[in-house]
């Protein structure tokens, strides 16, 4: 659309409405009791229906409490886009692998198990499929793809939804993502600028700090979003961290009553300087969610708000929960007094109106079109279930990890293992859950003679391991103190010559931390703890794959052996 159209649509808005489309809530929980029991919100509460006609915010993200049923989805996001005037953003972190949040729908590998396999074609094919699925569902925003460079094996938070560690690499396969996602007419979102790839510490906990000299951090950190940006990514998400190489200066925290460095989200030095003017991004600016304790230790959410659209800014994420009416008094409070504020300053209203500028234009392009060949609610519920999840999808998804599992070690040439149906196969793992996943597919492979141990349960039970024919010992996320556990256990199956392999279920890095470990399976993802969400999630596509893979695999070259982070480091 012509951009003085833009303009005009933008200038029929009061500067009320300009400012609401800048705003993007969740509403993953909802009690009408004015009590924080979690209730997931699976239909629109009447409350909640009222507040988004009275504030007809731009957008809504989703999280997997929204999401647990195919049908109410489509309710859900039909029942959200009311009371808009272009539409709104229906918003998800629908990445793949360890971060998905429908589970109905397919989950895919995940980033580092595509960057492993390193084909771009299946990188492409994979984000149209899943951006094929959240149009069904009427979503129309994917927070993905994650562009940061895992360089920081202790990093708590991006891991295996990073590509890998080279940036050239990264930057390959979120170009073909981004693109796969535009196949599908899904707005897409590289995250999370200006990297987190390269830190130890969570910005949902606390305030990351990624060191370097500018020098590097173009030449690593920026370099995928760089090309990214030169494909054209519909919008960037900022990250919570500080980045002294790009912002040496602070800013008041009015918590910790006294300057701290600044975070990218609030940095005009980051987001306008290097992102609008260096970069030439041209796109939305989204911020992470503000309600991060990386922000929320050191600012009210007003100071957040105020601060991130001063840095260049388009959309703010998640400044205030809904959850009560008590919380919608608190947003009615919050937004009534940030009014009142950009209203007394014109500098703010100038930068409000290019904001929702960018926001209408997008939405014009990816938004409203689709609300007018939508077809009817009931018609939508009857037939979801032939595009989303189906029998086909979920074989392409089972064939794309299966070719995605990865051999780091097979010093002794243990694999192919050739594994007999009646051997005794013993499980360790850390959980429960991965010893089912993988107990139900042995048993779907013909392997009955199965036993499982769950180590971080059974800390001190002294497993008999003398009897197995073999042995799985499955790790995930592995630190110093849950190493030394492994080790003793390495050291048994060696001393007693059992034959076993162990798995690196989710993070590669795990091996870092054990000796004498010969052989080393990767699978890129597991069921455990989900950072991004706070709860335990079931994820078994490719534990179960690489399961197979072991089991079946009758020569070497069944495995792939490309490495998408650097290992070398090991003795």
């Amino acid at each position: 659309m012509n951009n003085q159209n833009v303009k005009s649509i933008v200038s029929k808005m009061n500067l009320r409405r300009q400012f609401l489309e800048m705003i993007m809530l969740d509403i993953r929980f909802f009690d009408k009791n004015s009590k924080l029991t979690q209730t997931p919100v699976r239909v629109l509460p009447k409350e909640l229906a009222v507040f988004l006609k009275e504030y007809p915010v731009g957008g809504i993200v989703l999280f997997r409490e929204n999401l647990q049923n195919l049908e109410e989805i489509i309710q859900l996001t039909n029942d959200l886009q009311q009371n808009s005037i272009n539409g709104r953003f229906i918003a998800v972190d629908q990445e793949g692998g360890v971060v998905a949040r429908i589970p109905e729908a397919c989950d895919m590998p995940g980033n580092m198990a595509l960057g492993a396999l390193n084909e771009a074609y299946y990188t492409q094919k994979t984000a149209k499929l899943i951006g094929f699925e959240l149009r069904k569902l009427g979503i129309n925003f994917n927070l993905a793809p994650v562009v940061d460079v895992n360089t920081n094996p202790d990093n708590p938070v991006i891991g295996v939804r990073s590509f890998g560690s080279d940036p050239n690499l990264v930057a390959k396969h979120g170009i073909a993502y981004s693109k796969g996602l535009h196949a599908s007419n899904i707005i897409s979102c590289c995250k999370h600028f200006p990297g987190h790839g390269n830190t130890s510490v969570d910005s949902h906990i606390a305030m990351p700090t990624v060191n370097g000299t500018s020098e590097e951090l173009y030449n690593n950190e920026l370099l995928p979003f760089k090309n990214i940006i030169r494909s054209g990514v519909d919008a960037v998400m900022s990250a919570h961290i500080v980045v002294p190489g790009l912002d040496e200066y602070g800013i008041f925290s009015s918590k910790a009553m006294k300057i701290i460095p600044i975070p990218a989200t609030f940095s005009e030095a980051i987001m306008v300087d290097v992102l609008r003017k260096e970069l030439g991004f041209r796109g939305l600016i989204i911020s992470d969610a503000l309600d991060m304790n990386a922000i929320t230790n050191n600012f009210t959410p007003l100071e957040a708000v105020l601060n991130s659209i001063k840095a260049g800014v388009n959309v703010v994420i998640m400044p205030l929960h809904i959850r009560t009416p008590d919380e919608i008094n608190q947003f009615v409070d919050f937004f009534e007094e940030a009014l009142k504020i950009i209203d007394h300053y014109s500098y703010f209203q100038k930068v409000i109106f290019n904001s929702c500028c960018r926001i209408t234009e997008l939405k014009l392009k990816k938004v409203t079109p689709f609300l007018n060949k939508q077809f009817s609610v009931d018609e939508a519920k009857k037939n979801i279930r032939k595009y989303v999840g189906t029998q086909n999808n979920r074989k392409f998804e089972d064939d794309l990890a299966f070719r995605c599992v990865t051999l780091f070690k097979n010093e002794k040439g243990l694999l192919p293992w050739r594994v007999k149906k009646e051997d005794r196969v013993l499980l360790i793992s850390e959980n429960s859950l991965i010893n089912d996943d993988v107990s139900i597919e042995l048993n779907r492979l013909g392997f009955f003679n199965v036993a499982g141990w769950n180590y971080s349960v059974d800390k001190n039970a002294g497993f008999e391991i003398i009897g197995n024919d073999k042995v799985l010992l499955i790790t995930c996320n592995l630190t110093i103190k849950k190493a030394s556990q492994i080790q003793f256990i390495v050291e048994d199956l060696n001393a007693k010559n059992i034959s076993y392999v162990l798995i690196s279920g989710n993070n590669p890095y795990d091996i870092l931390y054990l000796k004498n470990v010969h052989t080393n399976v990767l699978a890129f993802g597991c069921s455990g703890f989900e950072q991004t969400n706070n709860l335990s999630r079931k994820f078994s596509l490719n534990i179960t794959q690489t399961v197979r893979k072991i089991m079946t695999a009758d020569k070497i070259t069944d495995f792939n052996e490309n490495i998408p982070v650097d290992l070398k480091i090991i003795n």
